[in-house]
C-alpha cells in the first residue's frame, strides 16, 4: 500500500476493511471513522507517544513499522517488546486504563503513517459492533501478554539462558543425533535485538559457551556437540554465570 502517493478516502476505507479490527463495521461507520480520524506521518526514529503520558487517541498503523518499547535499567531508552505492522492498533490496551495513560512508548522504524482516532470514536464503534469488541479484546490480550512476558519472564533470564534457549529453537525437529549444527538466520545485531541484548553481550555470551565446549561457532554455523549436555547445563545457568562472574569457574 503506497499511502504516500494517494491519500484518498477510498484507499483508507479499503485498508480498514482488509487489514484492521474495524473490518466488520458497516460502511457508514467506516466513512465516519475516516472523516473524524487524522492521518499522521511519523519520521524515522520519531516517538509517536511516550509511556505514562495521557492516552486520548487510538493509533492505528497504516504503513511502515513502529516498535513498542518498555523501559529497562540500561542506558538506552527502552527495549522493544513488539514491532507494530500495518493494521495493528499500537495503544489499544492503554485506552482502557483509568485514568487512560500509555503503557509503553512507540518509536518509528523508518517513515510510518498512522491514523489517530479519538477514544470516544473507538468506544462508539465498539458499542455498535460485538465483532469489533471481540477483535479489539484479542488485540488487548496480545499487547498485555507481550508486556507480562517482557517484565516477568524474559528479563528474568540472564544472557546465557536467553542465548541457549534461542539456539535450541533453531534445532530441527525431529532429530535423532545428539550432535547438531544450526545456522543463525540473521546477523548478530538482529539476533541481539530479538533477545533484548547488546551485540557485544551476545558475542561475549557465545564465546563463554564456546569456552565451556557447549558450542563451536564458525561464522553463522553453531555446532552443539551434545544436545543432552547442552540442556543439562542450561538447567543450572544461574550458578554457572555466577561462578564465571566471580572468576572461580
Amino acid at each position: 500500500m503506497d499511502i504516500t502517493s494517494s491519500l484518498n478516502g477510498d484507499l483508507l476505507l479499503g485498508f480498514l476493511r482488509e487489514h484492521t479490527p474495524f473490518a466488520y463495521c458497516n460502511q457508514t461507520s467506516l466513512e465516519s471513522l475516516c472523516q473524524h480520524a487524522e492521518l499522521q506521518q511519523v519520521a524515522d526514529g520519531e516517538i509517536l507517544f511516550q509511556r505514562d503520558t495521557p492516552c486520548e487517541r487510538f493509533y492505528l498503523l497504516v504503513e511502515g513499522k513502529i516498535k513498542l518499547l518498555l523501559p529497562t535499567n540500561s542506558k538506552h531508552g527502552g527495549r522493544a517488546i513488539a514491532i507494530g505492522r500495518p493494521g495493528d492498533g499500537l495503544n489499544i490496551a492503554s485506552l482502557f486504563v483509568e485514568p487512560a495513560y500509555h503503557l509503553c512508548t512507540s518509536q518509528s522504524l523508518g517513515i510510518s503513517w498512522v491514523m489517530a482516532i479519538s477514544k470516544d470514536m473507538v468506544m462508539r464503534l465498539m458499542a455498535e459492533s460485538a465483532t469489533l469488541r471481540l477483535r479489539l479484546m484479542g488485540d488487548i490480550s496480545s499487547q498485555l501478554r507481550h508486556m507480562v512476558f517482557f517484565k516477568t519472564g524474559f528479563l528474568s533470564k540472564c544472557a546465557a539462558r536467553r542465548v541457549m534457549e534461542y539456539l535450541l529453537e533453531l534445532v530441527p525437529e525431529p532429530i535423532r543425533r545428539d550432535d547438531v549444527i544450526v545456522v543463525l538466520p540473521d546477523q548478530k545485531q538482529a539476533i541481539a535485538a530479538r533477545l533484548l541484548l547488546e551485540p557485544a553481550t551476545l558475542s561475549r555470551t557465545l564465546n563463554q559457551l564456546q569456552e565451556r565446549e557447549l558450542i563451536a561457532v564458525r561464522h553463522r554455523q553453531v555446532k552443539i556437540p551434545s544436545l543432552r549436555n547442552f540442556r543439562e547445563q542450561m538447567a543450572d545457568w544461574e550458578q554457572r554465570v555466577g561462578r564465571c562472574a566471580q572468576g572461580v569457574d
